[in-house]
């Protein structure tokens, strides 16, 4: 559990966002950073994760896409994910 004694925590869905997103700070030169790639394994389960990070006064970052929007379920975890309050959100 490295995040909890990271800087900065990057929120991502799965495996495949994690492998992405390390490979993308790893070209930018980013990979000595103190920072915690974190998959929660559905967007569905940012939420706690958020609120524990933010308690433990640590940055976060959230990656996710917006998967269908013609689905009402995502649309209100979207809108959700959108009003929590993180240093940076990525919406790809």
């Amino acid at each position: 559990m490295n995040a909890l004694f990271s800087s900065k925590v990057y929120i991502v869905e799965g495996i495949n966002d994690q492998l992405f997103l390390k490979k993308l700070l790893r070209k930018s030169g980013k990979q000595f950073e103190q920072y915690s790639i974190f998959p929660c394994y559905g967007k569905p389960h940012y939420f706690p994760f958020i609120e524990i990070f933010n308690e433990l006064d640590i940055d976060v970052v959230l990656l996710y896409d917006e998967d269908k929007t013609s689905n009402e379920t995502n649309n209100k975890i979207n809108q959700e994910l959108q009003k929590i309050k993180v240093i940076c959100l990525v919406n790809f």
